[in-house]
């Protein structure tokens, strides 16, 4: 019998099960749990802190619960979902992962790349999380891969910034964005999750993520961005 957070997934026309886990524990694209659908921000909670607990299988998920999606069946069966970062959860540490997203961040004319997911309206710059045991490098190279069909020159990316958001309710770290420039070859085509790309300008900022922005005013402060 599925649990009840399972039951919330399947009332939703916006997210199914593996695409929500995906985008938690690989794409790093849900920044904030209030940046979810209403009704699923206690799901969201549950999977980030399912990520350092053993999978269903009985072997241990990669660091950050990265890598093969598991069968979310077993997820969910009769589980409650916790809050993130109490260590209370049943075989959970008692500390806290920041999520962390390696971006990639290209500037043409005084606007600069962004891409939006199927089924959000949020726009973000491109990228993602790390795989077990890639580089900041071999991250970007893959995800700009994966979502954009273009190949980055890796050996001109320069870092031009991290980016942290913190909870109100205590201060701490809730999500690091890792930010580079880079050359890159071949076309800009949207690929596999991403819905769209679009250049935005200074003036698009409340159309990007909280952590984007703050590279939006960045970049304009530095006469970048218009």
């Amino acid at each position: 019998m599925q649990g009840p957070a399972w039951q919330i997934l399947h009332r939703t026309d916006r997210f199914d099960p593996e695409d929500l886990w995906r985008r938690i524990t690989r794409y790093g694209e849900l920044e904030r749990l209030d940046d979810l659908p209403a009704g699923l921000p206690d799901v969201a909670a549950f999977l980030l802190a399912r990520q350092d607990r053993p999978s269903p299988s009985g072997s241990a998920s990669p660091p950050g619960g990265e890598g093969t999606v598991p069968q979310v069946s077993d997820l969910w069966a009769g589980v409650v979902p916790v809050p993130v970062g109490t260590g209370k959860g049943p075989g959970m540490e008692k500390r806290e992962v920041v999520p962390e997203k390696v971006a990639w961040v290209l500037v043409r004319g005084g606007r600069v790349l962004v891409t939006r997911c199927h089924g959000l309206d949020v726009f973000y710059f491109p990228g993602g999380k790390r795989e077990a045991g890639e580089s900041d490098a071999e991250t970007l190279a893959r995800e700009i891969d994966e979502e954009l069909r273009a190949r980055i020159d890796t050996a001109t990316m320069v870092h031009v910034g991290t980016f942290e958001t913190r909870r109100e309710s205590d201060g701490r770290t809730e999500f690091r964005m890792i930010c580079y420039t880079a050359e890159h070859t071949g076309p800009l085509v949207p690929a596999n999750e991403i819905a769209e790309l679009d250049w935005f300008g200074h003036a698009d900022r409340a159309r990007v993520s909280p952590v984007d922005r703050m590279v939006f005013d960045m970049l304009h402060t530095s006469g970048r961005l218009r």
